[in-house]
């Protein structure tokens, strides 16, 4: 009875979960590749490193909303990659915080309304509402749709409340949709139209496959907070640090947020937002690392596509990000990552209800990030020295080449799906 009554099927995020579990196999000595967790597998960039260390001393509270040179350099970041209003979207609109995660759910907890969110979705946006005591409504989205949340399944969902908030994930995790920009403007003008508030969560854009993000909140600044961080493109997940970039006709509900803020976290650790601003005072460098990582993601995003499609498997190319959400038409999910772990030593997070999806649906959530980043970074540093274009796509061979054991867990797991069926 210590519970409030709708936490009693409350449960830790289950990425988290399985990945401990997972994690924890292979420190025993089972030869299991972990395609289950979305952890970057490329390093932090050197010059955030150094500045990190040379902060290490630095002990001192911060401020709660980001120092103003961090706040500065996010603002200006946002401007030059995704051309931000810097009139809507200013420095004093910045809030940072441990993790864009922590940010959602401040902005959950201060808003009033009814939250919005898609089905399949990360598995972390339906447990902030129910922490944050929110009515929330799931967009039940499908592979017809691209997984992709619109105009009219959001108006075939809506509730009397009037004060409304959607989350929209793009690139998307778990699907790694993609919104082109015919599908970006349908939604701002219906978002716009019912008062929508929205939550674009845009923690993989600089992970875009087409080297080339496009922001909702272009379109629909007034009504748009956009999140991000570190944790993706610059493989510091561990860091803890993001932030969101509020528009200047939503300040009043940045102050609410950067309020509980100061009663929350207090402030991200101080040499943390040095290494931070290291990173995004410096948005050109930043960008050829991000695109040299969007080159090889897409890579074996495409060698994933190709081999699980050939083997009898649905699935909708990703655009961006870490992820893919194929359906094996096997047994139930869970079941079925089950047995492939156990058959072929390859480790896959079942959708089912963890990303809202029904339990007997046959998708699952597979990470193609279980490959040495360093090394596959030097590969196309050295194919840039002979390239004419830096954002083609690159050579068919190098996913084989350069991102094991990924590509071989692939192979497995296709040649598993062929036998199965032909059992």
């Amino acid at each position: 009875a210590l519970l409030r009554p709708e936490l009693g099927a409350y449960s830790p995020a289950s990425n988290l979960s399985q990945n401990d579990v997972i994690r924890a196999r292979q420190r025993a000595g089972e030869p299991i590749v972990n395609l289950g967790f979305g952890q970057s597998p490329f390093p932090i960039p050197q010059p955030a490193v150094d500045s990190l260390r040379q902060h290490a001393a630095d002990g001192r509270y911060l401020p709660a909303c980001g120092i103003p040179e961090l706040r500065q350099a996010v603002s200006e970041f946002h401007r030059r990659l995704d051309q931000l209003d810097p009139d809507i979207f200013t420095p004093d609109g910045v809030v940072c915080g441990p993790g864009s995660k922590e940010l959602i759910f401040l902005i959950m907890t201060v808003f009033r309304g009814t939250v919005y969110i898609g089905a399949p979705s990360w598995t972390t946006y339906r447990p902030q509402t129910l922490l944050s005591g929110r009515s929330c409504v799931t967009l039940g989205l499908s592979a017809a749709d691209s997984w992709k949340i619109t105009p009219e399944i959001i108006g075939a969902n809506l509730t009397g409340d009037p004060c409304r908030l959607l989350v929209l994930a793009n690139p998307d995790n778990p699907t790694g949709q993609v919104y082109s920009d015919s599908e970006l403007a349908a939604l701002a003008e219906f978002l716009r139209r019912e008062r929508f508030i929205v939550v674009s969560d845009e923690i993989y854009a600089r992970l875009n496959f087409s080297l080339s993000h496009r922001s909702l909140a272009r379109l629909y600044p007034e009504g748009c907070i956009v999140t991000s961080g570190l944790s993706k493109w610059a493989g510091a997940g561990g860091w803890r640090l993001g932030y969101a970039l509020f528009p200047r006709p939503l300040e009043s509900f940045r102050r609410a947020v950067a309020s509980a803020a100061t009663h929350t976290y207090s402030c991200c650790a101080a040499p943390v937002q040095h290494a931070a601003l290291t990173l995004l005072g410096n948005p050109e460098e930043t960008a050829k690392h991000s695109n040299r990582s969007a080159r090889i993601l897409a890579a074996l995003a495409r060698h994933c596509e190709r081999r699980l499609t050939e083997a009898g498997a649905v699935v909708a190319p990703a655009g961006g990000g870490f992820y893919l959400l194929p359906d094996f038409e096997e047994p139930t999910g869970a079941a079925m990552c089950e047995r492939i772990l156990s058959d072929i030593g390859v480790a896959l997070m079942p959708a089912g209800p963890a990303f809202l999806r029904p339990e007997s649906e046959l998708t699952v959530r597979l990470c193609f990030v279980e490959f040495d980043g360093a090394a596959a970074l030097q590969a196309v540093r050295e194919l840039e020295l002979e390239e004419a274009d830096n954002s083609a796509p690159l050579p068919d061979d190098f996913a084989a080449k350069y991102c094991e054991p990924t590509y071989s867990a692939v192979v497995r797991l296709a040649d598993w799906l062929r036998s199965v069926q032909q059992a």
